[in-house]
């Protein structure tokens, strides 16, 4: 990912606007990137640094001990003269675990230590007239600890803090806490940011895993953002293929498609894609927790779009849709070629 791809979502969007498929409510100068591998998230937020410190900037870094080593390291092959750039004041560094300690109370953010403290720190680095831009990663630390809340509730805490002061923030999570948190908090982070940044596999072709038998199934969590809907195809192409399901990829990819797109579009929420094959039926399931339900609309002639759900009907064997407490779940059938080879494809009905 280049600086300039980095400086366009943290500064391309007015609040209010609709950035990646997401619908801002909060400052526009707030993203939020997803990373599978701490090289990738170290290269990526060194990479925001240097542009901001060549353009002048004062940066400032709340990160682990790690993430702060790695980024030095980084920096110094960018060029950058990270000793220079601390005598002068331009680059400054603190620990994200002892910074969250100096304001949280009983388990969460307490709102006037953090203002005090981090307010302190922005106001510090402005005081000259400065532009600032933040690297910060305590809200991943209270993930990590199971804080949920407490991440959400930090996340708010600089939307607000950024209503009375100027600068640009980007906040890291690995890709992690998606997979292994509920659709709804995830979608409380993707809501709290400006710009949601995908992992670098949303753009890389999933692997497989090697002919299956049996009852199996498979899942995965994508953001909110375009690039999630051919992510999600690629995830269920590789998934099936590896099942040995190769004459289901090209009905399989168009279902996912319009599922993930309905998901991106018009829930705007993240969803979790899951895979199962069970006997001789090959289930797709897209889970999002966007309100609305799923019709078949009649489509007018010259539209460009619309006919998502009357497209997986033609392919499915049967689809539906289930509500349930925190979230909605839309799936499709199709038959195993596995368990009847000698069907050529389609819905079979």
């Amino acid at each position: 990912m280049t600086v300039e791809r980095y400086d366009e979502q943290l500064h391309g969007h007015s609040p209010g606007s609709v950035a990646d498929g997401l619908r801002v409510t909060t400052p526009h100068n707030h993203a939020v990137s997803f990373y599978d591998r701490d090289s990738e998230v170290v290269a990526d937020v060194a990479r925001y640094l240097a542009e901001g410190l060549a353009a002048g900037e004062r940066v400032i870094v709340v990160a682990t001990a790690q993430h702060r080593a790695a980024l030095d390291d980084v920096l110094v092959q960018y060029g950058t003269d990270t000793v220079r750039a601390r005598v002068s004041g331009r680059y400054l560094t603190f620990d994200a675990g002892e910074l969250l300690d100096t304001f949280m109370v009983d388990g969460a953010p307490d709102a006037v230590k953090f203002d005090t403290v981090l307010g302190g720190v922005i106001d510090a680095a402005t005081e000259d007239g400065c532009a600032v831009r933040v690297f910060g990663e305590m809200v991943a630390l209270l993930w990590d600890q199971d804080n949920v809340a407490g991440a959400v509730e930090l996340e708010s805490l600089w939307n607000h803090l950024a209503t009375r002061r100027h600068f640009s923030l980007l906040c890291a999570y690995p890709s992690t806490v998606l997979a292994g948190g509920a659709l709804g908090a995830a979608n409380h982070i993707c809501a709290l940011h400006s710009n949601v940044i995908p992992p670098r596999q949303y753009s890389a072709a999933a692997p497989g895993t090697g002919l299956t038998d049996g009852p199996v199934q498979s899942s995965d969590v994508f953001v909110p953002v375009p690039a999630a809907i051919p992510a999600a195809r690629r995830f269920v192409t590789a998934v099936l293929s590896s099942w040995g399901e190769d004459a289901l990829l090209a009905d399989a990819a168009v279902v996912t498609s319009e599922l993930a797109t309905n998901a991106v579009e018009h829930a705007v929420s993240p969803f979790r894609v899951l895979l199962q094959r069970i006997e001789d039926v090959v289930r797709i399931t897209v889970e999002d927790v966007g309100p609305s339900l799923p019709e078949i609309r009649p489509a007018v002639p010259d539209a460009l779009g619309g006919r998502g759900v009357a497209i997986v009907d033609h392919l499915a064997l049967v689809w539906g849709c289930d509500s349930l407490d925190d979230r909605k779940s839309v799936w499709a059938e199709l038959t195993s070629r596995r368990a009847h080879p000698g069907r050529p494809g389609g819905s079979d009905r």
